[in-house]
C-alpha cells in the first residue's frame, strides 16, 4: 500500500511539473503570437499607406518605434471617435487579427492546465496528509509499545528486587539455623535423629542454592557482573562436569572435539552447563542416557546437550527460558530459573540458547559461544 502511494505521487509530481512547463511554454507563444499579429497589422497599414499616400509611411514608420505619449493616445483616441471608431470598432479590428479566438483558445488552455495543476496539487497535499496521518499512528503506537515495554521492564524490576530483599533477609535466619543444628547434631548420639538433622541440612542447602541463583540473576540482569575470561577447554569442563554428578555421571556421554576451546568465564559458565545438564537428567524419566556434543567452527563453538525422554510440549518451548516458568510433568521441587540463569550467562559471554525437540525423541539444548578471535573483534 505504501509503495502504491509513493508510485501515485511520483505521479503526481510529474503531471504538476508538466503543468507548470505548459502554462509559461503556452504563456511565451500567446505572447509570440499576439506580437506577430500586432506586426502583420502594422504591416498592413504600412502597405495601404504606401498605395494611398507616400509621404505618410515614412512619419507611421517613425511613429511606430517612438515611446507612445499621453498626450498623443488621447489624440488618437479623439481622432477614432470623431470617425465614429468607438470600442465596438476596436473589437472589429481584435476580430480581423485573430485575437478573440486566440484568447479563447488560450484561455481554454490555461483553464484546463491549472485545473490539472490544482488536481494534482490536492491529490499530493491528499497522499502527504495520508502520509502523515500515517506516521503520527505509527508514532502513537510505537509509543504506547514503548510504554508498554517500560511497564513491564518496571515491573520486572520491582519484582526482582523484592525478590532480592527476601533472599537478603532469609540469609542470616538460615546461618541461625546451620549453627543450631550445628550444635544439636555435636550433641546428638541416636542414628536416627542425625539422619534427621542430615535432611534438615539437604532442605537448608536447597534454600541456600535458590538463594544464591535469585541473586545472581539480579546481579546478571543489573549489570553488575563482570565475567573473568580465560582461555577454557570446553571438554575437560564437561567431564569435570559430569563427575560432580556422582549418581548420574554413568547416564552423561561426551563427544567433544580434542581442541575445543572457548574464553569465557569458568565458574559462571559451570553454572550455566550445569543448570542446563541437570535439566536434561532430569527430563527422562526412565533413566536413560545424555549425550553431549561440541563442535569447534572458524569463529564459534557449538554445544549440543540431547536427552532422550519425552521431549517438551509445543506450548513449552517459547516459554521455558523464563524466569519461574514451570513446563509440564515437572518435578514438584523445579523452580523455574536454573534455565533462566543458564540464558543471562550465557548472552553475558556474547553466545546464544535455544532449545528444540529432536525427530527421534528427547529435547536438544544448543548453546553457540563465539572464540577467543571472535570475542576480541568484537571487544
Amino acid at each position: 500500500m505504501k509503495n502504491k502511494e509513493i508510485g501515485y505521487k511520483k505521479i503526481y509530481n510529474c503531471i504538476l511539473i508538466v503543468g507548470m512547463l505548459g502554462l509559461l511554454v503556452s504563456g511565451y507563444a500567446m505572447c509570440n503570437y499576439v506580437l506577430g499579429m500586432v506586426m502583420d497589422f502594422q504591416k498592413h497599414i504600412i502597405g495601404v499607406l504606401q498605395e494611398h499616400d507616400e509621404k505618410y509611411v515614412q512619419t507611421y514608420i517613425h511613429a511606430m518605434f517612438e515611446v507612445p505619449s499621453h498626450a498623443s493616445i488621447e489624440k488618437g483616441d479623439e481622432i477614432l471617435e470623431l470617425y465614429g471608431y468607438t470600442d465596438a470598432g476596436i473589437q472589429f479590428i481584435a476580430h480581423n487579427m485573430g485575437m478573440q479566438e486566440c484568447i479563447y483558445v488560450v484561455v481554454a488552455v490555461f483553464i484546463l492546465l491549472v485545473g490539472i495543476i490544482f488536481l494534482s496539487f490536492y491529490r499530493l497535499m491528499r497522499i502527504q496528509q495520508q502520509e502523515l496521518d500515517l506516521l503520527r499512528q505509527e508514532n502513537f503506537k510505537l509509543k504506547e509499545q514503548q510504554m508498554q515495554e517500560e511497564y513491564v521492564i518496571n515491573q520486572n524490576r520491582r519484582i526482582q528486587s523484592f525478590i532480592e530483599n527476601i533472599a537478603h533477609q532469609m540469609k542470616t535466619p538460615i546461618s541461625r539455623v546451620y549453627t543450631s543444628l550445628d550444635i544439636v547434631e555435636s550433641e546428638l548420639t541416636d542414628g536416627t535423629n542425625k539422619q534427621h538433622v542430615e535432611e534438615c541440612y539437604q532442605h537448608l542447602d536447597s534454600m541456600n542454592n535458590l538463594m544464591k541463583r535469585l541473586m545472581d540473576i539480579g546481579r546478571l540482569e543489573a549489570g553488575k557482573v563482570i565475567f573473568q575470561k580465560e582461555l577454557l577447554d570446553l571438554k575437560s569442563l564437561l567431564e569435570e562436569l559430569r563427575e560432580s554428578f556422582e549418581t548420574e555421571k554413568a547416564r552423561i556421554h561426551i563427544a567433544c572435539e580434542k581442541t575445543t576451546h572457548f574464553y569465557g568465564d569458568e565458574k559462571w559458565l559451570r553454572e550455566a552447563l550445569l543448570n542446563i545438564l541437570a535439566n536434561a537428567l532430569e527430563a527422562d524419566k526412565s533413566a536413560g542416557s545424555v549425550e553431549i556434543s561440541c563442535v569447534q567452527e572458524a569463529d564459534y563453538v557449538k554445544l549440543s546437550i540431547r536427552d532422550f525422554g519425552q521431549g517438551l510440549h509445543e506450548k513449552d518451548i517459547p516459554n521455558i527460558f523464563d524466569r519461574f516458568y514451570l513446563p509440564q510433568n515437572v518435578k514438584e521441587n523445579h523452580t523455574g530459573i536454573g534455565l533462566n540463569l543458564a540464558k543471562l550467562i550465557i548472552e553475558g559471554h556474547q553466545g546464544s540458547v535455544y532449545v528444540y525437540n529432536h525427530s527421534e525423541g528427547g529435547a536438544v539444548f544448543q548453546i553457540i559461544l563465539p572464540v577467543y578471535e571472535s570475542l576480541k573483534v568484537r571487544g
